[in-house]
């Protein structure tokens, strides 16, 4: 949850809370060690299961939709680069973009354009913990009822909620 009002103009992204359809398109958004933002455009190649096989490495193995836990990407145009862990992986939907996943890392660069990078998948993030905060629940429902006159008022002013006026 947000701690306080965000800057005018924010721009918020929006998540897919199922998982992604192989060759789906992909577009990872990225800031390699902080330099200027990076962007990469390919498609989903799979779903693969990744562990650490030392502090600094991992490895990757093919899986399907309900057991691999990463979807392995490969770009047609850009690389990722060092320093781009935690990138957002986005797909399209319509006109509009959706977030399906998180940079864990791979070997795509310059040296090796084809090469596969793995994201961590936002669905089983949401499914496992995040929906608690991103889910908004189900709407309230207001009824107010009014006899005789008078004003009706609400504080705080500026619920999110608010029900509709009837006479």
């Amino acid at each position: 949850r947000l701690a306080g009002t965000p800057p005018a103009g924010a721009t918020y992204a929006g998540w897919l809370a199922a998982a992604p359809a192989e060759a789906a398109a992909a577009t990872a958004l990225h800031y390699p060690m902080g330099d200027l933002l990076k962007l990469s455009n390919g498609n989903v190649a799979g779903f693969v299961d990744c562990s650490a096989s030392q502090a600094q490495a991992f490895s990757c193995s093919p899986s399907d939709r309900t057991n691999g836990k990463f979807l392995s990407v490969v770009f047609a145009t850009g690389v990722t680069e060092s320093g781009s862990s935690g990138a957002g992986l986005f797909t399209n939907v319509g006109s509009s973009r959706y977030l399906i996943g998180q940079l864990r890392g791979g070997a795509s660069s310059c040296a090796a354009p084809n090469d596969a990078d793995y994201f961590g998948r936002f669905d089983l993030a949401y499914a496992a913990v995040l929906a608690q905060w991103l889910n908004p629940g189900p709407t309230p429902t207001f009824s107010i009822s009014k006899t005789g006159s008078g004003t009706v008022t609400s504080s705080p002013a500026t619920s999110a909620y608010r029900p509709s006026s009837s006479t």
